[in-house]
């Protein structure tokens, strides 16, 4: 006890020397040239080490200690050196670096645009720790490591920071900054780089801030890949990627920004909440903030993820009141069965929770959002006020939980804004241009007085919508914080007006034509009046950065470039543009692989499958149709980081009224032609859909993961999974559209349905597709809860990938197909083969169903496996189906016949009794006999009994028709599938090539881009029959050429009146005015004078015999044209085009330019 006595005295002592020796207002040096024996009142005497320092100025009456970047006196450029120390500030001690080593004394400290590094000596203890009254100032603060706080621990009463760089730090909660008892103020500080993980406990909280201190004030900072994440499974939650505040009185943010922070709860059963900022228990005011991808990514809960940038909790008052959000994200949540409705993920900018609290969303831009954008918690709502936000694009919808003001023009109280919001490219802070419709578009009450760059707002009357005023001094069209404007208060060259609509040249998003409203409605940086509404918009992923997307060598790199350039529905005819008329622009990918996770907006539509040269559909009509996606592969890699394509932007028309409303509502969103794998998701791993019309068309759909859906997810939605709405018709299980190898896992009490189809509240169409190897624990293939899908046309498993539902440690139910919840399913021509229900009690081989009731015709069920109900298991007393099956299941085939084949229903291969209202069986119980199961090769063998006299197929595979010549072809049904031997290639062209008979009687184009073939070979065709612009062609086909045979057609010679002919009729209308028979497709020769030449969508003449009905001649680009008035004759391709009045006219398509001759 005397020793520490001793002790005690002689450290009081040293103090009392130490404050005798200092000025009353002493600053205290530090370099790292210094000597902390030194008095340290100099920079000459200056201290080593910021321990020293700090304790030394503790005595002063105003202890200020300023720390030097590097030694002393300083070089020219001085470069910051570590210091290596955990410093303990004591109470009321300002400390600040950045200082060269030279400064004269002053106070307050000068501006340093250098900072101070520092870091930790000792691990795990905080970098900083700071008593009641202390000021961090100038520091860049780096790789601390600490379970609270490990840069910076505040722990007394009042704590600044500022003007600090606080990076890559880790720790629990606060890998930034940690306080439990400090009123906290930060300002100009950046974060970046911080993590709060589970180094212990149960919750990981505060990348940058965590505190539970008395009030929170944050402006002017920014905050950079901040992360709260969970790695362990014993951790429970992850909260505030940047921010967690709770038990504060007070919370302002101001002037900050948000960018890539994230709280990550991906391990099962961990949830996360408030990407970005998380608070409860405080009155909260957040303005002028940007939030950009920020994201909450929970898992193993059906609600997992809680706002993506800002989770709110709270009995009181939040202000969210002029903040731009763009592309964040929430989790989309799985949910729970017994729900009648749910938002697309629990907020992806914005959650709100706590009954009896208010809160105020005004003046804010939310877009690029994924997951439903804004949600108030409908189990504990808040009072909502929501008005003058500018919404785009946000996928799942806009809000949930609370209700727009009331919308009754011209009355209106509804001020809010669906269009884009213009923001200047390539902007990190999202500044408005020109032209936004955010522009003076806000409200005054309770707006702040500054903007995010510190600008008065409003620049004129009202402010602007979001964090950005556009402020334009000169009133050149350019705002004054616009990189390109060096001169914000004049107009100076190079700043030109050569349309002279008042905007100046480079702010001008058109400066050939006069567009002083600046409307761009797409917000790709092109004004309407320039761009109008084009045919397709490109992509390629080899293309050049910066492309404007209108043609291949322009093309977009990303397919998301192209979805959000093509949604123009809002595009009017202000400024003398094209208004759209109810058509978006297509978006045609070129083959490669995207790693993207992309969003597709309602009514776009996506192509995949071009090699990257194809013209636009007005020069070529049958481009979609001529794609060979299986061998131009366009791949959607989704990186096993979200859905690779989301559908769920449930039609965004609040403000749209009349025919425009009406137009696109109807609208069909698709995405076709693509390989789509590597997503993972809570719901929809390769492709989710949430309340939207989808066409799901001839894509491979293949090894994606997911809770429900493994392959494809449907919440009340409608549209097709499968073949038949890409290239038309397309209505053939011919093996392009595929759903093979996904998977649907997860926790039991919510998970594992649907590995490769889920459907819930809505009635899709599942078509033509082949379905294997896919697994889940309900429903292997497809699952079906409170659903009412049509399944038509699939091959469903597969002997060597058959489709598997199986529990760990338990049973699996519906190998094939599993139905519940009141799900009402329609089964056409499906052939449910080898699917197996894994377990002791496994139920339901090929098809489980319970509480549901389905209807099935000319389905072949066989081969499958389970303990109980082999082919179908089934559990629903008052089911139609399970009272009278002969008359739910008919003209279906159940292989082999086995004891437990059917469990719950009678067999239905089984007459009933005579007083049942079907009292007959139309089923079979035989041998399908298939070509080859061992290759999954289910086609019916020729001597099969399930080829039914009806000229129909029991199955999914329907019969080829027999070998047919040209005119036999041209006479069959569309989607039906030809076989054409013997015939002669007449001509080859960049999209497919024409084929003739022997007799010169007929031909036909067949679609077949890249087809190697040849003029004069003999070959053997089959492919499906289609209409095309008025012309019979053959689609998805397969040559063969006939080895030695070759035979070179002369043309048919023919006057003009007879160029194209007369109708084939029931399926093409001929020429205007056509004589004879259709000879479209043929190769003709006719002759006449020429009367005119052009070039409008390629080179061409028209020819005139003396008739006067003109034949218009296209021949091959670069050819030369024969001059007006010339005599010649023109060999070529019979058929038509229509022209601007819409008459069809008779054209020739010469090969080549000695197809033109004179005469």
């Amino acid at each position: 006890m005397e020793a520490r006595k001793a002790c005690l005295y002689a450290q009081l002592l040293m103090l009392l020397v130490i404050a005798v020796g200092l000025p009353a207002n002493a600053i205290i040096y530090v370099s790292q040239s210094g000597n902390d024996a030194n008095d340290g009142l100099t920079w000459a005497t200056s201290k080593l080490t910021i321990q020293n320092g700090v304790t030394t100025a503790a005595a002063s009456a105003d202890p200020t200690v300023w720390v030097a970047v590097d030694s002393v006196p300083p070089p020219v450029t001085p470069i910051p050196v570590p210091y290596v120390e955990n410093i303990t500030v004591p109470a009321s001690v300002a400390v600040y670096g950045g200082f060269r080593g030279d400064e004269a004394a002053s106070s307050p400290p000068p501006v340093r645009t250098l900072s101070t590094i520092v870091q930790p000596a000792v691990m795990p203890a905080p970098v900083f720790t700071a008593g009641t009254g202390d000021i961090i100032d100038g520091f860049t603060i780096e790789n601390g490591f600490a379970d609270t706080g490990g840069a910076i621990l505040c722990t007394g009463t009042t704590c600044t920071i500022s003007n600090n760089i606080i990076r890559n730090n880790i720790g629990r909660l606060g890998a930034g900054v940690y306080t439990a008892t400090a009123a906290l103020t930060v300002t100009n500080c950046q974060f970046s780089g911080n993590e709060a993980g589970d180094i212990s406990g149960t919750l990981a909280a505060g990348g940058s801030i965590y505190t539970t201190g008395s009030s929170l004030i944050v402006s002017h900072s920014t905050f950079t890949g901040e992360n709260a994440s969970v790695t362990v499974t014993d951790a429970d939650s992850a909260r505030g990627g940047a921010i967690y505040s709770t038990g504060a009185t007070l919370v302002k943010l101001d002037r900050c920004v948000f960018d890539g922070c994230v709280a990550d709860g991906t391990q099962q059963t961990v949830f996360a909440f408030g990407g970005a900022v998380y608070i409860t228990g405080a009155l909260t005011t957040i303005t002028n903030c940007v939030f950009h991808a920020c994201a909450a990514q929970g898992s193993g809960d059906p609600q997992p993820a809680f706002g993506g940038a800002i989770y709110y909790h709270n009995p009181g008052l939040i202000q969210i009141i002029n903040n731009t959000f763009v592309g964040n994200s929430v989790t989309p949540q799985a949910g729970l069965i017994t729900e009648n409705d749910r938002p697309y993920g629990l907020g992806g900018a914005i959650f709100l929770t706590g009954t009896g609290g208010t809160a105020k969303i005004w003046n804010d831009i939310v877009a690029d959002t994924r997951g439903t954008a804004i949600v108030n918690d409908p189990a504990s709502p808040m009072a909502v006020s929501f008005n003058y936000n500018l919404l785009w694009h946000n996928a799942g919808g806009d809000i949930f939980g609370f209700n727009f003001p009331v919308q009754s023009p011209p009355s209106s109280t509804d001020k809010n804004i669906m269009k884009d919001p213009q923001f200047l490219l390539d902007d990190p802070l999202f500044h408005i241009t020109y032209g936004s419709p955010a522009k003076n578009a806000g409200s005054n009450s309770g707006a702040p007085g500054f903007d995010i760059d510190g600008e008065v707002r409003p620049f004129q009357v009202i402010v602007d919508i979001g964090a950005d005023e556009f402020v334009d001094s000169d009133n050149d069209g350019g705002a004054d914080t616009n990189p390109l404007e060096t001169s914000p208060l004049a107009v100076v060259p190079p700043e030109v007006d050569p349309d002279a609509d008042g905007i100046y040249s480079p702010y001008d998003n058109c400066p050939t034509n006069a567009n002083p409203a600046q409307v761009d409605s797409n917000g790709d940086g092109i004004g309407d009046v320039c761009e109008g509404i084009p045919e397709v918009f490109y992509v390629s992923s080899t293309a050049a950065p910066g492309g404007d997307g209108l043609s291949w060598a322009t093309a977009f790199q990303t397919i998301q470039e192209g979805i959000d350039a093509a949604d123009l529905h809002n595009q009017t005819n202000v400024d003398g543009a094209t208004p759209w008329t109810g058509v978006n622009p297509e978006v045609w990918v070129k083959q490669g692989t995207y790693n993207e996770n992309i969003l597709i907006w309602h009514g776009v539509q996506v192509y995949g499958g071009f090699i990257g040269t194809e013209p636009p559909p007005s020069v070529n009509p049958d481009v979609l149709s001529g794609r060979t996606p299986l061998v131009n592969i366009s791949e959607i890699d989704g990186s096993a980081l979200w859905s690779a394509v989301t559908i769920a932007q449930t039609p965004q028309d609040r403000y749209l009224t009349g025919t425009t409303k009406t137009l696109y509502d109807n609208l069909a969103t698709t995405v076709d032609g693509f390989l789509i794998d590597n997503g993972k998701a809570e719901i929809g791993g390769g492709v989710s859909v949430y309340k939207d019309a989808a066409n799901i068309s001839s894509n491979r759909i293949n090894a994606n993961a997911a809770a429900l859906g493994g392959g494809v997810y449907f919440f009340k939605s409608f549209g097709t999974v499968g073949d038949g709405i890409g290239p038309p018709p397309g209505n053939a299980l011919t093996g392009d559209t595929t759903i093979i190898g996904n998977s649907a896992f997860g926790p039991l009490s919510y998970a594992g349905y649907g590995g490769g189809v889920y459907t819930e509240q809505g009635g899709p169409l599942v078509f033509a597709n082949i379905i294997e190897g896919n697994a889940a624990f309900y429903g292997g293939g497809i699952a079906s809860r409170n659903s009412d899908p049509m399944i038509v046309e699939n091959l469903i498993g597969c002997q060597d990938s058959p489709n598997t539902a199986a529990v760990p440690s338990g049973s699996g139910l519906g190998g094939g197909v599993y139905l519940d919840h009141k799900s009402w399913a329609a089964f056409e021509k499906d052939t449910i083969v080898s699917n197996t229900a894994v377990g002791p009690a496994s139920e339901g081989g090929g098809l489980y169903f319970s509480d549901s009731d389905f209807y099935m015709n000319l389905t072949i069920m066989a081969f499958n496996s389970a303990t109980f109900g082999q082919e179908i298991w089934g559990n629903s007393p008052t089911a139609q189906v399970v009272l009278y099956p002969l008359c739910y299941i008919t003209q279906s085939d159940f292989w082999p016949v086995v004891a437990s084949e059917f469990v719950g229903i009678a067999d239905p291969t089984v007459d009933g009794l005579p007083t049942d209202p079907c009292p007959t069986t139309t089923n079979f119980a035989v041998d399908p006999l298939f070509v080859d199961p061992t290759t999954c090769n289910y086609i019916l063998q020729a001597g099969s009994p399930l080829r039914l006299t009806t000229g129909e197929n029991v199955g999914a595979f329907q019969d080829e028709d027999p070998p047919v010549d040209i005119a036999g072809a041209k006479q069959l049904d569309n989607g039906v599938i030809a076989q054409i031997s013997g015939v002669i290639v007449s001509a080859v062209f960049s999209d497919g090539f024409y084929i003739e008979d022997p007799k010169r009687t007929n031909g036909m184009k067949v679609i077949m881009p890249n087809s190697g073939v040849s003029e004069g070979q003999v070959v053997n065709v089959t492919g499906t029959v289609t209409t095309l612009n008025d012309e019979r062609q053959l689609i998805n086909a397969s040559t063969s050429v006939m080895l030695g045979a070759s035979a070179l057609l002369g043309p048919v010679g023919m006057p003009n009146m007879m160029v194209g002919g007369g109708p084939i009729p029931g399926w093409t209308s001929g020429v205007s005015k056509g004589v004879g028979l259709s000879n479209t497709g043929l190769l003709v020769r006719t002759w006449g004078k020429v009367s005119q030449t052009g070039n409008s969508s390629g080179p061409y003449f028209v020819l005139d015999d003396g008739s006067r009905v003109g034949v218009m001649v296209r021949v091959p680009s670069g050819s030369n044209l024969p001059s007006v008035g010339a005599y010649v004759s023109a060999t070529g391709i019979s058929t038509s085009e229509l022209d601007s009045k819409g008459k069809r006219c008779r054209v020739i398509r010469a090969r080549r330019a000695s197809d033109i001759t004179p005469r």
